[in-house]
C-alpha cells in the first residue's frame, strides 16, 4: 500500500484558526517511516495515532517537548541556536531568495490569511535576491540586442575604404 504522508496543523492549533495541511516529500518521509518503524515502538504503544508521543505512551508530546528536542538537535548537529518559529521563517528567506516575489507561496505555507503580512516581513530580505534576477533578465536582453546587432551589421553592404586626396 502507497501512502501519501502529510502534516497536518489543526484550526486551534495554529495562531490565526487556519488548517495548514502540506505532502511531505518522498526523502522527508522516508526518514520518517524509519522513524515508525525503528524507534516509534519504543516510545509508544502502537495504538497510539500521534507521531511524537508523550510520557504515557498513549498521549501526545506536548509542543514544548517537541520545541525543545528540535532545538536541541540543531545545535548539536549544527552548532546553531534558533527557536523552531526561526524555522519558518528561514524556510522562506530560501524560498524568496530563489523566486524573488513570490509572496502568494510564502502566504499560503505559513498560513498568512493576507499576502499583505508576507510582503511586509519578508520584502526586505529578498532585496539582493531581487537585484540579481533583474539584473540576469537585462544580461540576457543585452546579449540577445548584441547578437541582433551583429547579424543585423552583417547583412549591410560593406562600406568603402575612404580614399586619400592628394595634392599634386
Amino acid at each position: 500500500m502507497s501512502r501519501s504522508p502529510h502534516i497536518v496543523l489543526k484550526p486551534h492549533e495554529t495562531k490565526n484558526r487556519k488548517l495548514l495541511e502540506w505532502p511531505i516529500p518522498p526523502g522527508a518521509a522516508d526518514l520518517v517511516e524509519e522513524y515508525v518503524q525503528k524507534f516509534r515502538p519504543a516510545l509508544a504503544d502502537s495504538a497510539c495515532p500521534y507521531l511524537f508521543p508523550g510520557g504515557n505512551r498513549c498521549g501526545c508530546a506536548s509542543q514544548g517537548s517537541v520545541s525543545t528536542n528540535i532545538v536541541k538537535a540543531v545545535a548539536r548537529e549544527a552548532g546553531v541556536r534558533i527557536n523552531v518559529h526561526l524555522l519558518r521563517h528561514f524556510a522562506a528567506y530560501l524560498y524568496l531568495k530563489r523566486h524573488p516575489g513570490r509572496y502568494g507561496v510564502v502566504a499560503k505555507i505559513l498560513g498568512h490569511k493576507n499576502v499583505a503580512t508576507t510582503v511586509s516581513f519578508y520584502d526586505a530580505f529578498e532585496e539582493a535576491a531581487a537585484a540579481k534576477a533583474f539584473d540576469a533578465v537585462l544580461d540576457a536582453e543585452r546579449r540577445a540586442t548584441r547578437v541582433t546587432a551583429v547579424a543585423a551589421r552583417s547583412r549591410r553592404a560593406p562600406r568603402q575604404a575612404p580614399t586619400s586626396r592628394r595634392r599634386a
